[in-house]
């Protein structure tokens, strides 16, 4: 802007220079017009050169007040920056502090934590030691009450029936009636011919699992001949010894014995197979020498191979479950067979007819229907 107001007024005086030059001939010429024109022509320049004066002014103070404000933005500029650089450093010192607070305050927070692991552990094992003192002293209490009720100090024996219904009406646990029995030293247990009418229809079951396991010197059980699969259950579980049940089932008479359903039932509720319990009582009983599984829905005769040669009749008849008679062929002391029509098993006729001929080989005598016998 600066330079063309500069070239505006080299441009004037050269006009001004050719002007005087002009105004110098004519003068010379003496010619009145020309001088008047050049008079006019000087005036209108003269006007032009104030207003580009004035113009001039204008810019240079203009340029004086953006220089003013380009010191004071500048001046802003300076205290800005330095308050910038300030904040900066303070922020830089407050994330350093806060770097440190947090390193601390997790070190005390690891250290919070172990004492109150280290406390909770403290608090468990008390609470445990005052549970176990608690259940100690229930337990006491309860044996000492038992003892009271049912104990018989002449013959060192409780009264087992008494005793378990006193449980069962109180609810109280198999582990505490197994502590109190400790103190029961017979040997041999006597058991009602009415069991059932002892302790009642559904809890015989109960009664050898919670009474007869916790005998801790039992050796031997007498009567009641249906308790063999219950006593079987106990020592399957490991709560009496195999002695036990031999025990029981030699003071047992009968010449045949009856597989029913509901032995069947119990076997299967306590996860045990029917065929390894007939595999190992039967042999127990001394003086049997006929078995049936009859109507008991039984579906092998696995367990013919380990009967003893004075099994001499076995009866399946109503038994549409078994897939296999050929186990029958082992039984070396088998005379009789009652079994159900070939056609109503399960099986191919051409094997049925197989094994009856092979038995038939043998001397037995095979029959269809049920025995009268067993009872």
């Amino acid at each position: 802007m600066f330079c063309s107001l500069s070239l505006i007024l080299f441009i004037f005086a050269e006009k001004l220079y050719f002007l005087y030059s002009l105004q110098v001939r004519l003068h010379m010429s003496d010619t009145v017009s020309a001088a008047t024109a050049l008079q006019e022509e000087n005036r209108k320049l003269q006007e032009r050169v104030n207003e580009l004066m004035d113009e001039k002014m204008a810019w240079v103070e203009e340029k004086k007040t953006l220089q003013d404000e380009n010191r004071e933005l500048r001046e802003k500029y300076d205290e800005l920056k330095t308050e910038y650089d300030e904040l900066v450093a303070e922020h830089r010192d407050y994330t350093e502090e806060m770097v440190d607070v947090n390193t601390r305050l997790k070190a005390e927070l690891g250290e919070a934590r172990s004492d109150l692991t280290a406390l909770r552990e403290t608090l468990a094992e008390e609470e445990e030691l005052i549970r176990e003192m608690c259940v100690t002293k229930e337990m006491d209490d309860l044996r000492l009450c038992l003892t009271e009720k049912c104990y018989a100090r002449m013959t060192g024996q409780f009264d087992l029936f008494k005793m378990f219904k006193y449980c069962k009406e109180n609810c109280i646990s198999a582990h505490v009636i197994k502590e109190t029995l400790n103190s029961d030293h017979r040997e041999t247990l006597t058991l009602p011919k009415k069991l059932k009418s002892s302790v009642g229809d559904a809890n015989v079951k109960e009664f050898f699992e919670t009474i007869v396991a916790a005998l801790p010197k039992l050796k031997s059980i007498t009567g009641y001949p249906e308790g063999v699969v219950y006593c079987y259950v106990i020592y399957r579980k490991g709560s009496v010894a195999l002695s036990v049940l031999k025990a029981y089932c030699s003071n047992i008479k009968a010449a045949g014995y009856k597989l029913t359903q509901d032995e069947v039932n119990t076997l299967q509720s306590a996860g045990l197979s029917v065929s390894e319990y007939l595999s190992t009582v039967i042999p127990l009983l001394p003086e049997v020498m006929s078995v049936s599984v009859y109507e008991s829905n039984i579906t092998t005769l696995d367990w013919c191979a380990a009967l003893p040669d004075r099994i001499t009749r076995i009866d399946i008849s109503d038994c549409p479950n078994i897939q296999d008679c050929t186990p029958l062929l082992k039984m070396k002391g088998l005379k009789c067979l009652y079994c159900p029509a070939v056609l109503c098993l399960p099986i191919v006729k051409r094997d049925a007819q197989r094994v009856l001929q092979e038995l038939s080989d043998k001397g037995v005598k095979c029959e269809y229907g049920s025995s009268v016998l067993w009872y």
